[in-house]
């Protein structure tokens, strides 16, 4: 679940940069310094989740823990049961 929503977050910033790319392509240096950074940032963001999913594929996140009844994160197996 706190994927999705963190996907969700990483594809409407990607849209936003799209349309902003137009409108800050005459703006120059500070412009372009600008695009830069929110590239590596959706980047950054989105190579996270893919690894993340990666390393615990079968592994619950915190909050699914909790919603099956864990008491803290510490009730939660490395192998996800």
């Amino acid at each position: 679940m706190v994927l999705l929503a963190m996907r969700s977050i990483v594809q409407n910033a990607t849209f936003s940069w799209r349309r902003s790319l137009t409108a800050l392509q005459g703006q120059g240096l500070l412009g372009r310094a600008w695009l830069l950074t929110m590239r590596v940032l959706i980047f950054s963001a989105h190579s996270d989740l893919i690894l993340r999913r990666r390393e615990h594929p079968s592994r619950p996140s915190y909050g699914e823990a909790v919603a099956n009844g864990a008491r803290s994160i510490s009730a939660v197996s490395k192998d996800g049961k």
